[in-house]
């Protein structure tokens, strides 16, 4: 856990999947707003107040839920000395999917298909048992025009997690899309 107070106002704080598996959470938990999720946000702001004095009491509190590629998240509380109420909300923003080609001719006309040019973010490509799973971690608005497409050439999204992809897979090549970008 990784607790950083930006400045008198916000705070940052990020778990990794080994620190959401700590504290038996999920992050679907924060958006149901389940009991296990006010006691483990209870909890964080007592390591933050403790560790930076970060002190939310008698304050209002805005609680950011962002998911982070490695499954964890990252919450930002934003105080305000206005109100005594505490609100949080959970934001779906990247939307991390791994795509199924059988042929690796299938991805490269995948790839001369889509633009590129706006296009940032953590992408890789295994083989595993003689197919092609391409990883993708995408923003929401690059996620509908990249899908269209991906369904063209590929297999619907997979069920199959990237954890599993690291062992048990070979990869091919990290950030490919970058490199194709280049040449």
């Amino acid at each position: 856990m990784i607790i950083d107070m930006i400045d008198n106002l916000h705070l940052k704080v990020e778990l990794s999947n080994e620190d959401m598996q700590n504290l038996e959470i999920n992050r679907s938990s924060f958006l149901e707003k389940s009991d296990r999720a006010k006691l483990v946000l209870k909890a964080i702001l007592k390591r933050a107040a403790e560790q930076t004095g970060f002190d939310v009491f008698s304050s209002h509190l805005l609680i950011e839920i962002f998911p982070t590629v490695n499954e964890g998240c990252l919450m930002l509380f934003t105080r305000s000395p206005k109100r005594k109420k505490v609100r949080y909300k959970l934001v779906k923003k990247i939307q991390n999917q791994i795509f199924l080609f059988e042929k690796i001719e299938n991805f490269f006309s995948f790839c001369e298909k889509i633009n590129f040019s706006d296009f940032n973010a953590e992408n890789s490509l295994y083989l595993y048992n003689d197919k092609y799973y391409f990883y993708i971690s995408l923003n929401k608005s690059f996620a509908e025009k990249c899908k269209l497409l991906l369904s063209e050439y590929s297999a619907r999204p997979v069920k199959i997690r990237l954890s599993f992809l690291k062992e048990h897979a070979t990869l091919l090549s990290d950030n490919i899309i970058a490199k194709i970008k280049i040449r």
